[in-house]
Parts: structure tokens; sequence; C-alpha cells
């Protein structure tokens, strides 16, 4: 991708690395793509133009233009939401989104990942949750004048580590992610799942029962007996 400059106002541009802010001196910061949680933008007659650039690991970055900008912020807006989502799929992602907060829910095939942006309240963290762990799904659907929300219901997770906000724009991918989630939760916590989990631990009861026989703590036809039954023998 060549440079791409959204505004006329040359203060920012986008490349494959990422989106740069030009600086004093023409001076220019990267914010990588793997940094980028969401661009917002906001087009009102009350308040005019703006948008924002929200971080992970530090304070979002605010860009403003003019109406004449409008087209480049609006094809900026469309290769900022491909590049963080081929970002994550590169890297294993199944599924991902973002609400206008900043929040990222990326689906993998073992655990389900929520990041939040950085911001004056807070700064921005990751929480990796099993399939194992969670306990229940909960998608309520966002229409017309209402927001939606997915949380995922798991041992001591709370509204700011495990939901994201649903809106219409963004619906289609929460439902196949929340149909996502349910399954593989059902997967991971079928009595199937369960056997094969107890399956992998007989190596290492094996071995615990092989230490107590040589430390002389049971004798060989206790350890016979019991690697036997752990056999199925």
């Amino acid at each position: 991708m060549e440079d791409f400059y959204p505004t006329k106002r040359e203060s920012w541009f986008i490349n494959d690395r990422g989106i740069y802010i030009v600086g004093a001196n023409n001076q220019t910061t990267l914010i990588p793509w793997s940094d980028i949680a969401k661009f917002n933008v906001e087009k009102s007659f009350l308040t005019g133009r703006s948008a924002m650039i929200l971080r992970k690991s530090d304070m979002p970055v605010p860009i403003s233009f003019t109406k004449a900008d409008d087209p480049g912020i609006d094809k900026a807006s469309g290769i900022i939401r491909d590049e963080v989502e081929s970002y994550y799929k590169e890297h294993g992602a199944l599924y991902m989104m973002a609400d206008h907060k900043g929040t990222i829910m990326a689906v993998y095939d073992d655990y389900v990942e929520i990041s939040t942006a950085y911001s004056d309240a807070s700064a921005g963290s990751s929480n990796k949750i099993n399939y194992s762990q969670i306990t229940s799904v909960v998608f309520k659907e966002a229409d017309s004048s209402h927001t939606g929300s997915l949380r995922i219901v798991y041992p001591g997770g709370t509204d700011a580590d495990s939901s994201i906000i649903v809106r219409l724009d963004n619906q289609v991918t929460a439902g196949k992610i929340a149909d996502h989630i349910e399954k593989r939760r059902n997967e991971a916590q079928s009595p199937a799942a369960s056997q094969t989990a107890a399956a992998g631990d007989i190596p290492e009861q094996i071995k615990k029962f092989k230490e107590l026989l040589d430390m002389g703590a049971i004798t060989q036809e206790e350890f016979d007996a019991k690697k036997k039954q752990l056999l199925g023998l």
C-alpha cells in the first residue's frame, strides 16, 4: 500500500505498517496495526467533524478534519477496519469485532480474547478466556434506537473484561461469534472432553506412583495393580 493521506492537511497518513502521525519538523510517529483498537469518526451539524484513533498502549490520538475531507476519511475508515481485522486473522483469529469504545473481541480455536483500549479512565488490558471456563453466552441484539451487547459469563468475570457493545453494523458478526462460542463451550465441557482430559493425566499419575514405588512407599504389587487400573487392563 502506498502512503495514503486522508486529509488535505497532511498531518497523518496510512501505509502497510500502520498509521503515521506527522509532528513538528515533519517527524513521524508510527502506530502499528497491532496497537490500533478502533478508528472512530463523528460527523455532526452541531459539533462539526472529528475522529479518534483508539490505541491499546497509549492515549487516543485526535484527528481534526473538515467536510471537504469526508471522502478521504471514509476511505481511511474502511482501510483501518480491514487492516486491523487482517492483523487478527493473520494471528489465528477465527472471528473478531470491535465496538466504538475500542473493545475488541477476538475468537480463537482454544480461547476468546477481549482487549480494551487505553483511555482517560484506565489503561488498555487484555483478557484470555478458555472455553472450558465459560458458563454461558448472553447476546442482546441491537435495534434502531438501542445498542445491544455480547457478554461471556465466567467465574470472576465483570462487564468491563467480558463484554462488548453491539450495534447494527456489527450485529451479524456478533451473532456468529455468539454461536461459535456456545458451540465450543459445549464441546469443551462435554463428557467426552472430560474423558479425554482425564486420559491425558494417566501418564502423569503412573509417574507419580512409580516415584512412590522408588521411595518404598508402596510395594511392586501395589504399583502393578494401580498401573493396570489406570490403563484399564
